[in-house]
């Protein structure tokens, strides 16, 4: 069955995915939006199993969802679910509307995305299908939250009688407890009085914040289409440490993809990391991996994932630490500014694959640093003048493994381009030479 419902308010919103949720398998349900709003309460999550949910603009423009620093974003769950046209702004996780104090680690404000793939004995079977089309996403805040009674695992948080994913690190309230008491999970610190180890991230008596714009667990499948940016997420832990990936945290492994059309540009200009960078970065210790009560991990900080990069179009990367590794195959990587890529972290296993027929954009102000870098037998680089001077090298790249062999490089007339064993560099040419 085809459905479309059209929505201009938050409670229209949330009534027309709990309709989604309870859609038989197969069925197709398109959710317009009329106009952008202000959240009065939190988004319920999206659980539509083998069901197609698409959440759209019906404006021909993009619509601005606004948490108003008070609401979670979207959270989904099951379904194939595709979101286009919105700007995702101001959402706060854990919901404020919601929290109640209990240790937890906030996760995704602007977007969470689970999977349990990779977890056979999870009491949920969470496999969504993401596409995010001409989606963007500021000013989102993971904030980790004190410890108090509970089980800290990734799982549903109860709490009071109401069931929220919202509390990422939580799995329950023990209401019979002692005050402070918990078992650590991934995100979440254990409760004082249990002696247990913090979760990944988690410190005795707080939770940690990751991923401010995005959440995306272990092998979920997520692609960006078209344009759009992560600009000014924000990502921390209760006690002010505890934090990373304020843009996208990549928990586990996994693809992520880009997929930009040919005149289009995404944006990230906010972190982006996996466990494994974050740990590298110093964000937040290696703990032993245990599991919860629901078949998840408590421990982490082995994940490594790949940002992919296809279509014809921009992914442009500036001004952030990028803790991933990036497999470019077409298109255009921009990492004009100041720009630091891996940061020759120690154990990094960050990379950078660029193959045939793709172009690197650079300025004179970028500053890339890459653990290791691949290219196929040729590249192409395109020069914003600016921050050039006349005659002085510039060098825009550098990784710490050195090549096999020197790829051809295709560069503007005015510049003279060297690609080394190690590095990049660029001259613009005096007046006089050109």
């Amino acid at each position: 069955m085809d459905k479309t419902i059209y929505v201009s308010s938050s409670d229209d919103l949330n009534s027309a995915i709990l309709v989604a949720n309870s859609q038989s398998p197969t069925a197709s349900i398109t959710i317009g939006l009329q106009s952008g709003f202000i959240l009065t309460s939190p988004i319920p999550a999206i659980n539509a199993q083998n069901v197609s949910v698409t959440i759209q603009s019906s404006t021909g423009q993009v619509v601005t969802l606004d948490g108003g620093n008070y609401c979670q974003g979207f959270i989904i769950l099951n379904g194939s679910v595709t979101l286009q046209d919105i700007l995702i702004k101001n959402m706060v996780m854990p919901a404020r509307s919601v929290f109640t104090g209990n240790a937890c680690m906030g996760a995704g404000a602007g977007l969470f995305v689970a999977s349990t793939l990779n977890y056979p004995d999870s009491t949920n079977s969470y496999l969504p299908v993401v596409v995010l089309n001409n989606v963007s996403f500021s000013s989102n805040q993971a904030l980790g939250a004190p410890a108090d009674n509970n089980w800290a695992s990734l799982g549903t948080n109860v709490f009071g009688g109401q069931a929220e994913l919202g509390c990422f690190g939580v799995v329950g309230v023990l209401p019979s407890g002692p005050s402070n008491t918990g078992i650590s999970g991934f995100g979440a610190g254990a409760g004082q009085d249990n002696g247990s180890a913090p979760g990944f991230g988690g410190d005795p008596s707080s939770g940690a914040g990751f991923g401010g714009g995005i959440f995306v667990m272990d092998n979920a499948h997520v692609t960006f289409a078209g344009s759009g940016s992560i600009t000014a997420n924000f990502a921390v832990g209760h006690s002010q440490s505890d934090g990373a990936g304020a843009g996208i945290f990549l928990q586990g492994s996994g693809t992520i993809n880009f997929d930009i059309p040919d005149g289009e540009t995404y944006t990230i200009a906010d972190e982006v990391t996996d466990e494994t960078g974050a740990v590298s970065a110093d964000s937040i210790p290696v703990l032993e991996g245990t599991y919860g009560p629901d078949g998840l991990p408590t421990g982490g900080g082995t994940g490594l994932w790949i940002l992919n990069k296809t279509g014809q179009g921009t992914l442009a990367i500036p001004n952030n630490n990028v803790h991933v590794s990036i497999n470019v195959s077409q298109g255009i990587l921009d990492l004009s500014g100041l720009t630091s890529f891996g940061s020759w972290l120690p154990g990094s296993a960050n990379s950078l694959s660029i193959a045939n027929g793709v172009t690197l954009a650079f300025n004179g102000y970028s500053q890339n640093e890459a653990n290791q870098i691949y290219f196929s037998d040729q590249v192409t680089i395109v020069v914003d003048e600016a921050g050039f001077t006349p005659d002085t090298p510039v060098q825009v790249m550098r990784w710490q493994t050195p090549l096999g062999s020197i790829p051809t490089v295709n560069f503007p007339s005015g510049y003279t381009c060297v690609i080394g064993s190690n590095s990049i560099t660029i001259v613009k040419k005096l007046s006089s030479e050109i």
